[in-house]
């Protein structure tokens, strides 16, 4: 606890998956919020990119991580999954089974 009272976090990882901000809009939020608060607070980020086509294509998934791209420092992700980020980069078709 600090002085005031209040709880601080011990120095951990935040780890957040890739199914969690394609749940919701409040889901988005929240799993903005956090990585956002942790970047602030200097705790390191994993993902597991752990996509899931019933809920929202890759490539609409790849728009939300992008921004926090740097700051993580372990990406878990399948190989059909880098294959789908990949072939966006070079203007192919992929599809994510």
């Amino acid at each position: 606890r600090d002085g005031s009272g209040n709880a601080r976090p011990t120095r951990s990882w935040l780890h957040v998956t890739g199914i969690t901000p394609l749940v919701s809009s409040n889901a988005l939020k929240s799993w903005n919020n956090a990585i956002e608060q942790a970047k602030q607070l200097g705790i390191p980020i994993s993902l597991d990119l752990n996509h899931r086509k019933q809920l929202g294509s890759l490539e609409e998934l790849r728009g939300m991580v992008e921004p926090h791209a740097a700051a993580l420092e372990v990406l878990v992700l399948s190989e059909d999954q880098l294959m789908g980020l990949a072939a966006h980069e070079v203007g192919e078709e992929f599809e994510d089974e």
